[in-house]
């Protein structure tokens, strides 16, 4: 198990990309949240096993409809075990 901080650009807000995130990190059994940021991005942390958020974050890239993905980074720490559930912030 590892923890993961996403941050997402791009056109991610206003079209949904909450809510699909949440729904397929929920579908991986993954746990954390996602929440839009000031500069027009999305954080998401993700805690589960590492080969999921791996598939998470590729999904990110095309698999939320009306969204427009520019750069994804990720920045990887020891897993924590703060989050029950996936939710939207």
């Amino acid at each position: 198990m590892t923890g993961a901080e996403i941050n997402v650009k791009g056109l991610v807000q206003g079209v949904g990309f909450r809510y699909q995130t949440l729904q397929k990190a929920r579908e991986m059994n993954l746990k954390g949240l996602v929440e839009n940021q000031d500069d027009g991005s999305v954080k998401i942390i993700a805690e589960g096993e590492k080969k999921a958020i791996l598939f998470f974050a590729d999904w990110l890239k095309t698999g939320i409809s009306g969204a427009k993905v520019d750069d994804i980074k990720i920045n990887w720490y020891p897993f924590k075990g703060e989050y029950n559930d996936f939710s939207i912030n």
